[in-house]
């Protein structure tokens, strides 16, 4: 049972791994979705052969998750682009301005645009 382990993790990995090819995840909407779900249905089935056994496989699980999160790690944040709102919240309050007060494109805000760049 152990080499199925190791194949289940491979083929996640090599989903993993396809994810972080194809860039812009969204410009490559289907592609990603093809990754995405071929790698959740071999998770699915990884999760029920862990069930299914008796003795634990935690050392195994916690070292594939860290592999997978490396190789992941790779990839720019494409899907959501709310980091650049945290950052640009977090320069308003360096600033002294109520975040909520202003929209980012509020002439009143202008002047922070430029520190941004930086």
């Amino acid at each position: 049972m152990r080499v199925g382990f190791y194949l289940l993790a491979g083929a996640i990995e090599v989903c993993c791994g396809y994810l972080v090819s194809i860039g812009d995840l969204r410009s490559q909407v289907h592609q990603f979705w093809i990754g995405f779900f071929t790698a959740f249905l071999v998770y699915a089935l990884a999760a029920w052969c862990v069930l299914r056994q008796t003795h634990g496989s935690t050392y195994f699980i916690l070292g594939a998750a860290l592999f997978f999160r490396l190789t992941l790690w790779c990839s720019p944040a494409t899907l959501s682009d709310d980091i650049f709102r945290y950052i640009w919240d977090g320069q308003l309050q360096l600033a002294g301005i109520n975040p909520y007060l202003y929209a980012p494109s509020a002439p009143e805000v202008a002047h922070l645009h430029e520190t941004l760049r930086q």
